[in-house]
């Protein structure tokens, strides 16, 4: 063998061992690379929530796996899931977490893409026959259909008002919506639209902004009144222990001072609204009484009335008392009564004229409702005590007094100019705040309401009786009786309305 034989076999061989090389440094690389993929998803994951919103699953495998989950137009913090992994694949675990959602996933690298699923075509058919409209009736808490109701799609433009029957149609109205159901003089309601057939019962609202007002020509609330109207509740009123009604207005209504004229139960009472409204002596300044829409006349104007006590009410028996007369309003049970509202202003004067001048007084008695016949028994028995007296001397103090002031005059007391400190015994002591206001006054309410009907005639019956002695009588007490009537019917498709109401009542004073 030649040089150059040996030569060239030489360079042969080199060639071979690079190209072994080569393909040696080749397969590790890909063996390398195919242990890295391996690695990232033989990744241990392990997750035990139970309820967990969905971004915070994926913040909990980025932090155990080093990838990163990427999304758009997509709201995921709404998706929640109970995720229960122990040591499980990346692959597993992203299996599991997304069956059942609405939600498919792609893997490139090292980041997670999340996306909404395509709808199938059977999906693609189902929404085209899909009913989209919500329907319902709104009632009220007695099951009374409530019309003129506002049915709306809360943060969306679908609106609608219930007909006379209470009933409802929204169109395009998506799954997830929340219906706002809204009426005068009640709690406004919000309910999911669901099965899109909603039965949305309302119940009556306890702000004083939706109380309902009587205007003696309709009805309104505080919301929407523009006059100067103060209403008066029978929730209020039964949580005063009055026998006389307009008692319980007292601090209830601002601008109106009402002062008993005496201290019996059944004595006259000074009503005076916006302040006075006479300049003569003789008559007085008390408003007019509206009873269920009937005025009550009994003002004595230019007889034994005058500003100063007001009207002198029912004289009985033809002789005057203690209280001149009989306050009318006495005869009327607390109990029976549903609202007073108390009008001033030109809201008087604008409905019942110069009648009106000196205010006016709506007193609404209750009537029966539609349903099953309803018993109701109130009865509650209180005493009156007066709890503070004037802090005033006693004889000892009195006669200490006297005789420091003849000293320091100094002046002799003598029988002529001093016949308290001479004549009179200074050792007794009588205090007659004690005498006459210590009694322990006993108040005695019993009522009884019967009331109900169907859909065209209601009724209602309230009798009651009331028992009041007073702190300052020694014997006897004030007994009145009452029997309050009424009711209603509706005939010829409720074209022709009836109604027929009575109070009743006996005073008896002993």
């Amino acid at each position: 063998m030649n040089l150059y034989s040996y030569a060239k076999v030489s360079r042969g061989g080199r060639l071979r061992k690079i190209i072994m090389v080569m393909k040696l440094i080749f397969f590790i690389i890909t063996v390398a690379c195919m242990q890295v993929s391996a690695s990232g998803y033989a990744q241990k994951i392990s997750i035990n929530q139970k309820d967990a919103v969905l971004t915070k699953v994926f913040s909990s495998i980025e932090s155990q796996t080093g990838y990163s989950f990427f999304w758009k137009n997509t709201d995921l913090t709404k998706i929640k899931v109970d995720v229960k992994l122990k040591n499980a694949p990346l692959e597993d675990a992203l299996k599991e977490i997304f069956e059942g959602l609405p939600l498919t996933y792609s893997i490139t690298k090292k980041s997670i893409i999340v996306q909404a699923k395509a709808p199938s075509l059977l999906d693609k058919i189902a929404d085209v026959f899909k009913d989209t409209d919500a329907r319902g009736i709104v009632s009220d808490a007695n099951g009374e259909p409530l019309p003129g109701a506002t049915v709306a799609v809360k943060d969306g433009k679908a609106r609608a008002i219930t007909n006379t029957r209470g009933e409802f149609i929204l169109k395009n109205v998506p799954d997830d919506a929340i219906i706002q159901v809204s009426f005068m003089g009640y709690m406004t309601k919000e309910v999911p639209v669901g099965i899109r057939y909603l039965a949305i019962k309302l119940e009556l609202s306890n702000s004083k902004l939706d109380e309902i007002q009587v205007m003696a020509y309709g009805k309104t609330s505080r919301r929407f009144s523009t006059g100067n109207i103060t209403t008066v509740t029978a929730e209020e009123i039964a949580k005063q222990p009055v026998s006389n009604p307009l008692m319980a207005l007292v601090g209830k209504v601002p601008g109106m001072m009402i002062t008993p004229n005496t201290g019996q139960a059944s004595g006259t009472i000074k009503v005076e609204i916006r302040g006075r409204s006479t300049v003569s002596s003789q008559f007085p300044s008390d408003p007019l009484y509206i009873i269920d829409g009937v005025p009550l006349t009994y003002l004595d104007v230019g007889g034994n009335s005058s500003y100063q006590y007001g009207s002198s009410g029912v004289i009985q028996n033809g002789m005057f008392t203690s209280g001149y007369g009989q306050s009318p309003l006495f005869n009327i049970n607390p109990a029976s009564i549903s609202s007073i509202e108390v009008l001033k202003d030109a809201d008087a004067t604008a409905i019942y004229g110069s009648r009106g001048a000196n205010g006016v007084i709506l007193i609404t008695t209750k009537k029966g409702k539609a349903g099953p016949t309803r018993v109701t028994t109130n009865i509650s028995q209180g005493v009156n005590a007066v709890t503070r007296y004037w802090d005033l001397l006693n004889t000892r103090d009195y006669v200490k007094m006297r005789k420091e002031a003849f000293k320091n005059d100094g002046i002799v007391p003598t029988l002529l100019n001093a016949p308290d400190l001479i004549a009179w015994d200074t050792t007794r002591y009588t205090n007659w705040q004690k005498e006459l206001w210590g009694n322990t006054g006993k108040v005695t309410r019993v009522n009884l309401n019967i009331s109900g009907g169907n859909e065209d005639t209601q009724f209602s019956i309230s009798p009651g009786y009331g028992k009041t002695t007073d702190i300052m009588t020694s014997s006897g007490s004030d007994q009145s009786a009452n029997l309050a009537f009424s009711i209603s019917n509706a005939a010829f498709n409720k074209r022709l309305k009836t109604n027929f109401r009575a109070l009743l009542f006996q005073t008896l004073i002993q």
